[in-house]
């Protein structure tokens, strides 16, 4: 009997509309959660009314039935319907939504007959809205979850990067010390116009170590391109022993137990070596104080 029809929810506390239709419309309008006190098409004290005291208003004929205070309502002051219901919906005697509901031109339309069908159908309505918020506070419930988790790993990381970065800056200050004197020692020699191959092959050689430690880092951090390759398992697991033990700590003994044979596999270097490091943190994050 009704050709205009609005749909308002309780949520933290406020009250906000959710649809709105007209019989003339082809569809419904779904609001973003618009707060009912911006909705100056609503009669917004009587909704308010509905809510506070889970009692439904019928006026089934605005020149005999409406009190005065509904009157002098400023939505009604130009234009007014002949026929309202504005109806609570109730879930366990708690007001969880309102449904008002007008006719701009007929009167008589809200029987009792449908008044109870109404709300017979807003009760089974307000279950189904309070499963579907249950189901909601559930999903933002493991988002957050997942949030906090993703924030855990971050911290631990960070953590292990702490300790990695001490680990190596000692190993990159022993390899500059190897430079630096090789360098010096071959400069000797070349004066003396004697061949400095031998020392020249040291620069390289412990180079050649602080490149690899490098890439550790970019791995950790994981700014490397993938490179997949043939890769011995037992030997990254084997050249990765030092770098493991300054991020688990010196508190806790690691010993590494190559298989034998273990075989190769096609995979990124420093991607396999980043699995590995996460397992040791791990294992180390679960073991008692």
């Amino acid at each position: 009997g009704a050709d205009r029809g609005t749909l308002v929810f309780v949520k933290d506390g406020a009250m906000v509309v959710r649809a709105t239709v007209t019989t003339d419309a082809e569809t419904v309008d779904l609001l973003e959660g618009q707060l009912l006190e911006d909705c100056d098409w609503l009669p917004v004290s009587m909704i308010r009314f509905v809510k506070r005291t889970n009692e439904q208003i019928v006026i089934n004929d605005w020149d005999e039935d409406t009190p005065q205070t509904l009157r002098d309502d400023p939505v009604f002051s130009d234009n007014h319907p002949k026929s309202i219901l504005c109806v609570p919906i109730l879930r366990k005697q708690a007001t969880t939504g309102v449904l008002y509901l007008e006719n701009a031109l007929t009167a008589q339309v809200f029987s009792e007959q449908r008044i109870r069908t109404l709300r017979v159908l807003l009760a089974q309505a307000a279950i189904s809205i309070e499963n579907a918020e249950l189901i909601e506070k559930r999903l933002e419930s493991e988002e957050e979850k997942s949030r906090l988790k993703s924030q855990l790993y971050q911290a631990q990381k960070m953590e292990a990067i702490g300790r990695l970065a001490g680990g190596v800056a000692h190993d990159f200050n022993n390899l500059l010390t190897a430079i630096d004197g090789n360098a010096e020692l071959a400069l000797r020699q070349i004066a003396h116009n004697i061949s400095p191959e031998t020392f020249l092959q040291e620069i390289l050689s412990a180079s050649e170590r602080a490149a690899k430690l490098t890439r550790q880092l970019l791995t950790f951090s994981r700014k490397q391109v993938v490179d997949l390759q043939i890769v011995d398992v037992n030997d990254v697991i084997t050249k990765l022993h030092s770098m493991l033990v300054r991020i688990i700590g010196e508190d806790i003994q690691l010993e590494t137990i190559p298989a034998n044979p273990l075989g190769s596999i096609q995979a990124d270097r420093g991607q396999l070596e980043q699995i590995i490091v996460n397992l040791a943190v791990n294992a180390r994050d679960a073991m008692p104080e």
